[in-house]
């Protein structure tokens, strides 16, 4: 009996196809290629900017063919494009384990890991791409930028000069190639690079960015400047552009400059972690704490790298006199960085101001036994202790420079570098080393910090004019009568105000509400010169709004003086808002007053001169506007302080203050006095430097005879 089965319409089943290797190829070759034109169709709407179409075909290769790797890496570009990072990643993680995976598949897949801070897996997907092509261009580019990023400096050039040079018209494997050598601080040749660049491609915006950003490492600020201006002049929507721009103002102490800059880049792209660290940056040093602590609580604590913020909350509490809670916050900042020296020197000098100066030298001394290329913490250990620094010591720090001048060097660097030379030569009598180091940091410093000399005079005549008699009482605003610790820097000011602050270690006071005020009056960066106008018609209503605005900005810090020694510049005005104002003038002999300015001039507040000349007239200057100011205000409101007396007899000038104050004193803290005394006696030699000083004897001589002059005509 037959076993077969009937169909339904009675009829036998149709025989089952028995097909042909040959014909089995065939549909199989048949089908491939039909995949292969589904892709080249995907691909070419991906290239024509319809991601959607791209996607529709993809999905449909891969119910065919599930696994299908060129349809697995397009939907992960296409996810990327998208925002969709994670899915991304899987899809070309996927893509990538198939067999048949090509080199830019591998490629892509390391960027895209790069782009989300995952470097290991994209060094694993880029050393792939070039196993299996060892000269695809793309993956060559991409493994130099993830080992740049990952610090392998070294290697990351190694690469990037082979993909420039194998792509000799390929602009963005010059400034790729330029962005390592920056950061290797091989500055002659990164800026080669980015000008092979501009070559190549004129219209190439990230590489004058980042030749602006050397011009402003280098020093060259006005070039800078330009550059920037430039890029933004071809694209008025640079990000990079605008940091940039804002940042160098702000390294030249245009803060106004800078927040505006800032401002116009938050019009459009308002939530950026670097603008929102740079604007915090930029509060403290225009001393509007406020504003900073406001900010501040805006930056996350799981950013990528979270401690230059907590170096940021140092320096805020710091400004307020709370040293003991800003060292807590630079010691999170040491352990988050895992031995960034930034990090470390910013602990190291926050241990010094919380009265731990030995263990600071002990850790700066550590560091650079493993970063001797830290110019901050030669300087910062130059600063606290340059006894500590031996002959060894110096010419490492004289290699260092040598080597950084021969591949192009941050001014900052020269500035730190010189100046801790200069210390520490100074300490082993080397004189004149020493004054040719100082001079060197100073010239490098005053590119940053230019300084109007005569500028400056004109603005000292105004001052007299403008206050030419008494400063009379205010209405209602008499009962206020706050303290204002002035005169010369280094003359003595952080010594008082240590005394008014229980015996604190800073060694300099960097909160300045004056001068915040008065940016905030005349919206211009440069408080000194364009101080006068907007306050010649202000009313009493407006000095008593001044008065409390003054008020709730020292309110909140612990501060219970205001030691900014440049506020001698601004007495007249500080009578105005404070009638009652007293006054502690510190003062010390014209030479050494100098030379110790000339050793470790301001590096904030208003313009400061940087050499000798210069330092001479200014004190000139000071002298005769204190002489003025001392004719325009009540005996009872000055005690004038002399540096010799305060290192001599410390304890009957604390009685001195704490009389005239009617507030307790403290004797100041003994590494603070000891580091005093220690820097007068250090000054001793430099009194006969030679020829070194005599423009600044010559400018001091000029000011006696002015001053007998002036005593004549009285």
């Amino acid at each position: 009996m037959s076993t077969k089965k009937k169909r339904c319409d009675g009829l036998p089943p149709a025989p089952s196809l028995q097909l042909s290797p040959l014909a089995k190829a065939a549909r199989v070759t048949s089908a491939l290629a039909g995949i292969g034109q589904c892709m080249e169709t995907a691909y070419a709407h991906w290239h024509a900017g319809q991601p959607a179409q791209a996607s529709a075909l993809c999905e449909g290769v891969l119910q065919a063919a599930p696994l299908h790797a060129p349809a697995l890496h397009l939907l992960g570009l296409v996810a990327h494009a998208d925002g969709r990072i994670e899915e991304a990643l899987s899809l070309l993680e996927l893509a990538c384990t198939q067999a048949d995976a090509l080199a830019d598949f591998h490629s892509n897949h390391a960027e895209i890991s790069r782009q989300s801070g995952l470097l290991d897996r994209a060094e694993r997907a880029a050393r792939r791409a070039l196993s299996l092509e060892p000269d695809h261009p793309a993956a060559v580019a991409n493994l130099g930028i993830i080992l740049q990023e990952a610090g392998q400096l070294e290697a990351s050039r190694e690469l990037l000069s082979r993909a420039a040079h194998a792509a000799q018209g390929n602009a963005d494997a010059f400034n790729n190639l330029g962005n390592t050598l920056q950061l290797m601080g091989r500055f002659s040749e990164a800026e080669r690079s980015y000008s092979a660049v501009i070559n190549l491609d004129p219209s190439h915006e990230a590489a004058r960015c980042n030749l602006a950003s050397l011009q402003r490492v280098l020093g060259k600020f006005d070039v800078a400047i330009q550059t920037y201006q430039h890029v933004l002049e071809m694209n008025p929507q640079n990000v990079q552009a605008y940091l940039g721009l804002a940042e160098t103002y702000g390294t030249c102490r245009r803060t106004r400059l800078a927040l505006q800059e800032l401002d116009k880049l938050s019009s459009f792209f308002p939530s950026n972690l670097q603008v929102q660290r740079l604007r915090v940056q930029l509060l403290l040093d225009g001393s509007d704490l406020v504003a900073a602590g406001e900010a501040l609580p805006v930056l996350p604590n799981s950013a990528p790298a979270p401690w230059p913020d907590r170096l940021q909350q140092a320096r805020l509490l710091s400004m307020q006199g709370k040293e003991h809670q800003a060292l807590v916050a630079c010691r999170q900042a040491r352990e988050v960085s895992q031995g960034h020296p930034l990090a470390l020197t910013a602990h190291a000098m926050a241990l010094a101001r919380a009265g731990e100066a030995d263990q600071a030298c002990l850790d700066l001394r550590k560091m650079l036994e493993q970063s001797p290329a830290c110019a901050a913490a030669w300087l910062a250990l130059a600063e606290l202790a340059p006894e500590l620094l031996s002959a060894q010591d110096i010419d490492c720090m004289r290699a260092e420079f040598d080597q950084g001048v021969a591949r192009g060097m941050p001014w900052q660097d020269v500035v730190a570098l010189q100046r801790a030379l200069g210390h520490a030569m100074l300490e082993t009598g080397e004189v004149a080393p020493a004054l040719a180091a100082y001079q060197l940091a100073n010239t490098s410093e005053a590119t940053a910090h230019p300084f109007d000399l005569a500028g400056f005079e004109a603005w000292v005549a105004q001052q007299i004019a403008i206050h030419a008699s008494s400063l009379g009482a205010g209405q209602g605003r008499e009962r206020h009568s706050p303290v204002f610790v002035i005169g010369m820097p280094h003359a003595g000011t952080d010594l008082v105000a240590s005394m008014l602050r229980g015996g604190s270690c800073l060694v300099e006071d960097l909160f300045d509400p004056v001068g915040h005020i008065l940016t905030s009056i005349t919206q211009e960066d440069d408080r000194l010169f364009d101080a006068h106008g907007p306050l010649e018609g202000l009313s009493d209503n407006d000095y008593d709004e001044l008065a409390r605005y003054y008020l709730d900005c020292v309110d909140a810090t612990s501060l219970r003086v205001d030691a900014c020694p440049a506020n001698f510049l601004f007495v007249g005005l500080i009578a105005r808002i404070f009638p009652a104002a007293r006054f502690i003038v510190c003062g010390r002999a014209p030479l050494e007053n100098c030379l110790a300015c000339y050793q470790r001039p301001p590096w904030h507040g208003p313009a400061f001169p940087r050499d000798m000349h210069g330092l001479g007239i200014y004190y000139r200057q000071y002298e005769r506007l204190m002489r003025h100011w001392k004719g325009c205000l009540q005996p009872s409101q000055l005690l004038e302080i002399d540096h010799a007396a305060l290192l001599d007899d410390t304890a009957r000038v604390v009685q001195q203050v704490s009389a005239f104050c009617a507030l307790p004193c403290e004797l100041p803290a003994a590494g603070l006095l000891a580091r005093a005394a220690r820097h007068a006696e250090a000054l001793v030699p430099l009194k006969g430097g030679g020829q070194s000083v005599q423009p600044l004897l010559a400018a001091l001589l000029a000011r006696e005879a002015m001053g007998a002059d002036e005593g004549g005509r009285r």
